[in-house]
């Protein structure tokens, strides 16, 4: 058994999602939780312990430097960009698996300014970096551009939430869902004006953002008619997922899109645009907001083209699935204090 020690300061949405996913994947080891965020953790999320992360940075780094004295963990994992900085700022004294759930780096909405500057701070703190976890190809080459030396290891993501009985599509196909935070990574002015376009020759077809954010982006969508449901539960989001609908994916860069293998669980027709993460993927991919509402209209109609929507994620899962998941974490957390840079599922 392991000791884990997880770290992150945006314990929301996809990430909280993803890192209780893969704790649940992992319930052999101890997992303890060091945290903020806009969620509470769950008691049945698989913590030994949940200890709050004080406000403000230098006490942030303070409090991972105490919890490593009095916890002694076999290893921290940080998730995302925040915890990597607090974990590895400075030697905190145990070894670091960082997972950056994707680098902000790689943002393309952001001045190049800001991408160097995010860059050069990534590469400053590898050095304190014993694993890389990654998501996809894509990471992975990001990952080994910033130090080579470092080990990186592919560890899919999974479902969060699967489908209490086998899903079906149904006949009555009308709405078209997208779940993430309101924010400029998951692009709501695309969702927005895809409705619009589809709505011009179908308006009986509702648009609907499950998850929540601030008001200046949510007022994009509203004013196209999207209704935005706030954060939804486990329960509630199944409900939601189960219900005959097809899902838009239309963020602008990510890790890897925990939100696609939910709706690809639940047998959902998927369209996702095109990013560096999703390429090669299996799944019905567009590159502009056009060719996303001619992709709506042609899934909506139930032929072909819904089938190859439905295909893409269903062959999705065959590698990013609880099983792969769990033997990852599994190469990762019963050897890692011992050879943390020679595991056999590493990448190059």
């Amino acid at each position: 058994m392991t000791r884990v020690l997880h770290v992150t300061s945006v314990y929301a949405g996809g990430i909280s999602r993803a890192m209780a996913t893969a704790i649940l994947a992992a319930p052999q080891h101890e997992h303890h939780l060091l945290w903020s965020g806009n969620e509470r953790p769950a008691t049945d999320h698989g913590f030994i312990s949940v200890t709050p992360l004080p406000n403000g940075f230098v006490k942030r780094v303070q409090a991972v430097r105490r919890t490593v004295r009095e916890l002694r963990p076999d290893v921290i994992h940080a998730h995302s960009s925040w915890a990597g900085v607090f974990t590895r700022i400075f030697d905190v004294g145990a070894d670091v698996i960082y997972q950056p759930h994707c680098y902000k780096f790689d943002d393309p909405t952001i001045s190049g300014v800001a991408r160097t500057a995010y860059r050069l701070v990534e590469k400053f703190l590898m050095r304190r970096t014993a694993l890389v976890v990654v998501l996809s190809p894509h990471e992975n080459a990001l990952a080994q551009a910033l130090d080579a030396r470092v080990a990186r290891i592919f560890v899919p993501n999974a479902p969060s939430i699967e489908p209490v009985i086998a899903p079906s599509v149904g006949e009555d196909l009308a709405e078209v869902l997208m779940v993430g935070r309101v924010s400029p990574q998951k692009d709501p002015a695309f969702f927005a004006a895809v409705a619009d376009l589809v709505r011009e020759s179908r308006p009986d077809v509702v648009f609907r953002w499950i998850g929540a954010g601030p008001e200046p982006l949510s007022a994009v969508l509203r004013r196209s008619g999207v209704e935005i449901t706030g954060w939804q539960n486990r329960e509630k989001l199944r409900q939601t997922l189960s219900g005959p609908a097809i899902y838009l994916h239309t963020a602008v860069y990510e890790g890897f899109p925990l939100s696609v293998l939910d709706a690809a669980a639940f047998g959902m027709p998927i369209i996702a645009r095109t990013i560096p993460p999703l390429e090669g993927t299996p799944l019905v991919q567009i590159r502009d907001v056009n060719a996303a509402a001619e992709a709506v209209l042609e899934v909506l109609s139930r032929g072909e083209s819904c089938d190859r929507a439905i295909a893409g994620g269903a062959r999705l899962l065959e590698t990013m699935n609880s099983r792969a998941q769990a033997h990852a974490l599994e190469s990762i957390y019963n050897t890692f204090g011992t050879e943390a840079r020679t595991y056999e599922g590493s990448v190059s």
